[in-house]
């Protein structure tokens, strides 16, 4: 089980399937409020044709940021956390181009 985002980095990569992300390459910024003492506060995932690479820290120019609680964001991670449900009650921002947050949805698999 992932307890931190740090921990998280190494394993989200595996988590999206990339033919259902398909041939687009863009990247994802997750800006993470309220880390835990000593973890990281930003990751940013960069698809290239469906691939992902996932980093710790900011990118420049990210296509879209998705603003969460860092606990929100490993509970995501373990398959606890229902993007779709959070974005619509307001417990997540996404901000950018939001269209890639129903693609990632459609995309990701359960890592249970």
């Amino acid at each position: 089980m992932i307890t931190s985002a740090r921990d998280a980095v190494d394993v989200l990569g595996d988590q999206w399937v990339p033919e259902n992300v398909g041939d687009q390459s863009f990247v994802v910024l997750c800006d993470l409020t309220d880390p835990l003492p000593g973890d990281i506060d930003k990751v940013h995932v960069i698809f290239v044709k469906g691939t992902p690479t996932v980093r710790e820290g900011a990118h420049a120019a990210p296509d879209m940021t998705i603003q969460m609680k860092a606990a929100d964001f490993v509970a995501m991670t373990n398959g606890r956390f229902n993007m779709v449900l959070a974005n619509t009650q307001g417990e997540i921002k996404i901000t950018g181009k939001t269209g890639y947050a129903c693609l990632l949805a459609k995309s990701r698999r359960n890592p249970g």
